[in-house]
């Protein structure tokens, strides 16, 4: 019977986690389902981990394969998916039992060839449990909507955006996609470790395609707070990534017919928050020294992108105190603000969390 959906999970030094999440997938109310599991040349037990699953589970496949990192590891899984819908799940991460039915449920009644959801964040795994939230299902059918969601994929900060939009469709974790698309357009994934965000990039190409789209306002997915993780890696080069990947962005926009203004504004918008997130991440950093600190500042505005942003980004007197306060600091390179900008951000980020 070829299955309705299909789940692939790249797994890679997730050997404490990844019992947790396969069994979040094997449980799932909607039974028809296959759950590929892409050993990216992981070090650890994992891959035995995932062998051992199949012994258990006929619907789960593996694929070993030497390391390249995420996007190439979901790659991997799409070319042997059979599902009608795709879905991608992170291997230190788990779902709600029903989140699968409840995702193909409203996608083949609506006919969608996307539909997006919402995650939490956990340090320590919960008990799973059937999602019984009510919840409107929010549906985007003009093509001039559509394109919009695609752009706001690039924003993090809600104040950025106009009339009060949501960002929907951001991760690659937190959307069922229609398998017919990414195969008769040939969507795939770059790899991570040449463009940064690769499931932005994803997630806007399949967006290009797309007639009819739809989005959960509930929380289905449990994203871990793993220090280890992508996301959180100690890395110097983030923000020259942040530079190539905002450039490959903003040609990309002006090749789908978005205005010069829209591709500058939504490509610097993701270049203000990725400065923004690495200056408070750098600067409060106990690995460097504070000398350390202020030369690795100073390269990173030496550069010809960082210059064009500071020389023509603007915020309306409408948006938040904060952020125009963090525009004027980046602006003027004020070192010295920049720092307690950053102290300041991160003392009261601990208090929250």
């Amino acid at each position: 019977m070829t299955p309705l959906v299909s789940i692939i999970v790249p797994v890679y030094n997730v050997e404490n986690y990844l019992e947790f999440c396969v069994n979040s997938l094997i449980r799932q109310t909607l039974k028809n389902i296959e759950i590929i599991l892409v050993d990216d040349g992981s070090p650890d037990k994992s891959p035995k981990i995932c062998d051992n699953f199949i012994q258990k589970d006929s619907r789960i496949k593996v694929i070993h394969k030497r390391n390249e990192g995420l996007g190439m590891a979901r790659n991997s899984g799409l070319k042997i998916a059979s599902g009608k819908y795709v879905m991608f799940i992170d291997s230190d991460d788990y779902i709600d039992l029903n989140t699968v039915e409840i995702l193909y449920t409203n996608a083949i009644k609506n006919n969608l060839d996307l539909i997006g959801y919402k995650y939490d964040r956990f340090t320590n795994e919960g008990p799973y449990i059937l999602n019984n939230q009510e919840y409107n299902i929010r549906l985007f059918s003009a093509k001039r909507d559509i394109r919009n969601q695609a752009l706001y994929i690039f924003i993090d900060n809600p104040h950025l955006m106009k009339n009060n939009e949501e960002k929907c469709f951001g991760s690659a974790c937190t959307i069922l996609y229609k398998r017919e698309l990414i195969k008769k357009y040939n969507i795939k994934f770059h790899s991570e470790r040449n463009l940064m965000s690769e499931d932005y990039i994803f997630n806007y190409d399949f967006l290009q395609k797309s007639n009819i789209i739809g989005y959960i306002p509930i929380e289905l997915y449990h994203y871990r707070n793993n220090n280890s993780s992508l996301t959180n890696t100690y890395r110097l080069d983030r923000i020259i990534k942040a530079v190539d990947f905002c450039q490959f962005i903003e040609n990309k926009f002006i090749s789908d017919y978005y205005s010069v203004d829209k591709a500058t504004f939504f490509s610097m918008s993701y270049f203000f928050n990725m400065i923004r997130v690495y200056f408070n991440f750098i600067l409060c950093s106990p690995k460097l020294t504070w000398k350390e600190k202020k030369e690795w500042y100073n390269n990173q505005i030496k550069n010809k992108y960082f210059t064009r942003f500071v020389n023509s980004y603007k915020l309306d007197k409408d948006y938040p105190l904060y952020l125009r306060i963090s525009l004027i600091i980046i602006r003027y390179r004020l070192f010295l603000l920049q720092y307690f900008f950053s102290k300041i951000y991160q003392t009261f980020r601990t208090i929250k969390i």
